[in-house]
């Protein structure tokens, strides 16, 4: 049955293989995390280790059902894929490999305690470690913009994208997460001459946002109405107008820029928002 899934869509597995050599392999070559890293950090560690007993335990028994839900987490570890992404998918698989282990300890209140501390130290740090530093990232002024935009009734904007002097990532692919916190509609012309991809783009990590295609609402754009506003996205604070800009945001007179707070990735997003109220 899969062989003939396979040659049915010849054509698509062979361009994810393509895509997997050319692209997934040099990148898997350049940096990874840790299995340390992955298993006793990003993963809470009672996970990791009940799932390395139940190895023991289903060799013991030589339960041969066990092969269904471990094959999956033992390929990345013979294949050492070491970064966290493309470790995600087998997570599912190693909860059930924990949770075979645990079915060992006799005393149902021991397990109970275990599922129950490791559930609250995972929320805990999700809550109160990841969640701060994620809304300590610079894309959290896409969703203050976005909000700030819906506070005041805007029903449609035009958004700007500012190219780069030292392009990290194609600025454009900000405007989709711009939709995503406004309630009006976007106007956007993407012009690809503006955002050259790097020479790099075959094997670059930020590969997809080189190409980026808007959508053809964005081109269509709202009608003008009369609660409108201008975006202007950046990756830096623009001190002077360019000329063709300036002539844009003629009579917009209500200033608003979204640049806090600075965070530690190479790539920034600064909102700048001109309205007519």
């Amino acid at each position: 049955m899969i062989g003939s899934v396979v040659a049915l869509k010849f054509g698509v597995f062979a361009e994810q293989a393509r895509l997997l050599m050319n692209y997934q392999q040099p990148g898997l070559g350049r940096w990874g995390e840790s299995f340390f890293s992955t298993f006793f950090f990003h993963i809470h560690p009672f996970i990791t280790l009940a799932a390395a007993a139940s190895l023991v335990i289903a060799w013991r028994r030589r339960d041969l059902n066990y092969a269904v839900i471990c094959w999956l987490v033992l390929l990345v570890l013979v294949f050492g894929i070491r970064r966290s992404r493309y470790i995600l998918p087998t997570l599912p698989l190693l909860a059930l490999m924990a949770s075979y282990g645990l079915q060992r300890i006799e005393r149902k209140d021991v397990r109970k305690f275990i599922v129950y501390l490791t559930v609250i130290i995972s929320l805990g740090t999700a809550v109160f470690a990841y969640l701060p530093f994620a809304r300590r990232t610079s894309a959290m002024n896409l969703k203050d913009a976005g909000e700030y935009l819906n506070s005041r009734g805007i029903e449609a904007v035009e958004v700007i994208t500012l190219p780069l002097r030292d392009p990290v990532v194609n600025p454009s692919v900000a405007v989709p997460l711009l939709d995503l916190f406004m309630n009006g509609s976007i106007r956007y012309r993407y012009e690809r001459g503006l955002f050259p991809p790097p020479e790099d783009i075959k094997t670059n990590a930020l590969r997809f946002s080189w190409e980026f295609k808007a959508p053809a609402y964005y081109a269509a754009g709202p009608v003008p109405m009369q609660r409108t506003a201008i975006v202007v996205i950046s990756g830096e604070p623009t001190r002077t107008v360019p000329p063709d800009m300036a002539q844009r945001i003629r009579g917009y007179s209500v200033f608003r820029r979204f640049e806090a707070p600075r965070d530690p990735f190479r790539y920034k997003t600064i909102v700048d928002i001109y309205s007519r109220q």
